[in-house]
């Protein structure tokens, strides 16, 4: 029994794979190198994500075994680089086999060479925190250049006073449940962002929220009839939003930037670039049509739409994707 296989499903930024060789006796320490083999985050840097919402897995203890983390076979783990570990410097094997620091991978190397900016920049993915809040640390990293992990009450404070305060716009119908109902909803730490809270923020800020979906390689655009002179842009995958921002691949220039005339046509098409290679490496995950299972009654559900009804009616609320 010890070594059964079991069959787990590693999503990272750059996008996913089936890790080989995990068993029921793997250990964790076994486990962040094959985590690290595959993502190219160093295994001090890894944090792992698991569930359905996601939770963070304690990777603390290298002895114990990988079902000591609850982890079964057909669970998926998102993984990033944790940026409070003090590096989020990713590794590449180097030519004797041995892995070495890399800043910049073999893919992120072929994208900047088609992209057409100056001065030698190019457009990448922050990644932030999957903590449920992340539509809101990457609106607050656009626009303020920093991960700051406790805008995200003051955003969602902001969304539930807008909505209270125009009840004829923000009714019903709108908003799938009541006024009320919805900007208590909001307030809670575990609920995600969407195409409302985006339209709003847009406005408040004055800012064009331009949102890169990798599933279709379309952006739509918030605050676009408001005709803004500032873009920023963000990235979805169906489940997790981070910020886009222009680096240079200059050694010796610091040039970092996240908004954008909005009549810059070129970080425009560097962005929609970006989106036709996330779409064509299937950086994303269909939500209406990805399998759960309940971790606590063991069903199996099919999209958000039918796990958010099973915890709504069961009171379940961890689930693990087949």
């Amino acid at each position: 029994m010890a070594g059964k296989a079991l069959h787990i499903r590693c999503r990272h930024k750059n996008g996913q794979q089936i890790l080989s060789g995990i068993t029921m006796s793997t250990t964790v320490a076994q486990l962040k190198e094959k985590l690290a083999e595959v993502t190219r985050i160093q295994t001090a840097a890894i944090k792992a994500m698991h569930g359905f919402p996601a939770q963070r897995l304690d990777l603390s203890n290298d002895y114990a075994a990988v079902t000591s983390l609850g982890l079964q076979s057909g669970d998926t783990l998102i993984v990033e680089a944790d940026t409070a570990a003090g590096s989020s410097t990713e590794v590449a094997p180097s030519i004797d086999g041995h892995a070495e620091p890399s800043t910049t991978g073999d893919r992120d190397s072929k994208l900047m060479q088609k992209q057409q900016l100056p001065d030698g920049c190019f457009l990448m993915r922050k990644v932030v925190p999957s903590d449920n809040s992340c539509l809101f640390t990457s609106i607050n990293f656009a626009l303020n250049g920093s991960v700051d992990l406790d805008c995200s009450r003051g955003m969602r404070k902001l969304i539930a006073g807008v909505v209270c305060s125009d009840k004829d716009t923000y009714n019903e119908a709108f908003l799938e449940k009541p006024n009320k109902e919805y900007a208590k909803w909001i307030m809670h730490s575990d609920t995600w962002g969407g195409a409302i809270e985006l339209s709003i923020l847009a406005k408040h800020y004055l800012v064009e929220i331009a949102v890169l979906d990798t599933q279709t390689g379309r952006i739509d655009r918030y605050g676009e009839d408001a005709y803004y002179p500032q873009r920023i842009f963000l990235v979805y995958d169906g489940l997790h939003y981070d910020p886009l921002v222009m680096e240079s691949s200059s050694a010796t220039s610091q040039h970092s930037q996240t908004i954008f005339p909005t009549a810059d046509e070129t970080v425009w098409d560097a962005a929609v670039l970006l989106g036709s290679e996330a779409k064509l490496s299937r950086q994303y995950t269909d939500v209406a049509t990805f399998r759960l299972r309940c971790m606590v009654c063991r069903s199996v559900l099919t999209g958000e739409m039918q796990a958010q009804q099973h915890a709504l009616t069961t009171g379940h609320a961890n689930f693990g994707e087949i």
